[in-house]
C-alpha cells in the first residue's frame, strides 16, 4: 500500500471540497483559516455528490476523484475530468492497494477509501 504525507492545509481542502467538514469548522480546530481556502482554490477541484462513476464518465465527480487518486499517489495522467483507461487502471491499482473489489468503478467503498 502505498503511503503519503499531507501538510494539514492540503487534506483539510479536500475534505472541505468533498463536503466532509464545513470551512468555518475546520477552521475553528485547526486554525487554518484562510490556509484552507487558499489550498482548495489552488488545486482546483470542486465539490460534488459522490455519484458512482467509471470509464466514460465524465465531470466534477471525475475530477475530484483524480485530484483525490493524485494525493494517493496515483497518476492518472492529468486531472481532466474524463474517466479513460488512465484513469479506470490507477482506480483499479488503488482498489488493489486498499483491498477493495477490484472493478474500476468508484462507488461508496472507493469513495470512503479516497477520503480516508
Amino acid at each position: 500500500m502505498r503511503k503519503r504525507a499531507f501538510p494539514v492545509a492540503v487534506v483539510a481542502a479536500v475534505l472541505v471540497l468533498s463536503g466532509v467538514a464545513a470551512p468555518q469548522a475546520l477552521a475553528a480546530h485547526t486554525g487554518l483559516g484562510s490556509a484552507v481556502a487558499q489550498a482548495a482554490s489552488e488545486h482546483g477541484c470542486s465539490p460534488h455528490r459522490q455519484s458512482t462513476i467509471r470509464r466514460g464518465s465524465s465531470g466534477s465527480a471525475v475530477t475530484h476523484a483524480q485530484c483525490l487518486l493524485g494525493y494517493w499517489g496515483y497518476d492518472v495522467g492529468g486531472i481532466d475530468g474524463v474517466f479513460g483507461s488512465r484513469t479506470e487502471n490507477q482506480v483499479r491499482n488503488f482498489q488493489r492497494d486498499r483491498g477493495l473489489a477490484v472493478d474500476g468503478i468508484v462507488g461508496a467503498n472507493t469513495w470512503a477509501e479516497l477520503h480516508y
